[in-house]
């Protein structure tokens, strides 16, 4: 997200530093903040998601608004476009969070713990809709529930405390791996 400087070496999106290679990539934070009291339908906050692409133009597009109801039908969350975020359940405004983020017709989608505060059906299912949306696009996500996105992702990267990464691949899964410093 090219919020914190490397320590060595550069990072590049698509050949961009990342404070232009942002555009590339849709984010959806551990925990998403707001103001619980501030009226906000679920379908103002994914039309959040096209802000990238609208430049300074205050008003939102028909193609904005046809990204904004493609995204909720993807997350399974059209039926509550007109509700209130702040009445939504904690699965149910991640979804929304990750709807947000598809919005913006991502190439990546970074996802911060994102089923930090979901219970274990909400979980799976959550998990589900990553697996099906991999297939158009890469997933990138921070989970320290490595049992169980095992069973889902085709790569793994594991850092350790000595920030150590032991990358996986689905041919490697009986034990053979590469190991980084």
């Amino acid at each position: 997200m090219g919020l914190i400087e490397p320590f060595k070496g550069t990072v590049r999106v698509y050949g961009e530093p990342p404070e232009q290679g942002r555009k590339y990539i849709g984010y959806v934070p551990q925990y998403a903040k707001f103001d619980e009291q501030y009226p906000i339908s679920v379908k103002q906050v994914v039309l959040m998601g096209r802000r990238s692409k609208k430049g300074l133009t205050p008003w939102y597009s028909a193609e904005d608004k046809e990204k904004m109801w493609e995204a909720l039908r993807v997350v399974e969350m059209e039926k509550y476009a007109e509700r209130q975020i702040s009445e939504l359940s904690g699965g149910q405004k991640q979804r929304v969070f990750i709807a947000r983020a598809l919005a913006g017709e991502p190439e990546v989608l970074l996802l911060d713990e994102p089923t930090a505060s979901v219970d274990q059906n909400l979980k799976k299912s959550i998990y589900n809709l990553l697996q099906e949306l991999n297939k158009d696009m890469t997933i990138l996500l921070v989970t320290h529930d490595v049992g169980v996105i095992s069973a889902y992702e085709t790569k793994l990267a594991c850092i350790n405390k000595h920030y150590r990464v032991i990358a996986h691949r689905d041919s490697d899964r009986e034990g053979e791996r590469e190991t980084h410093d």
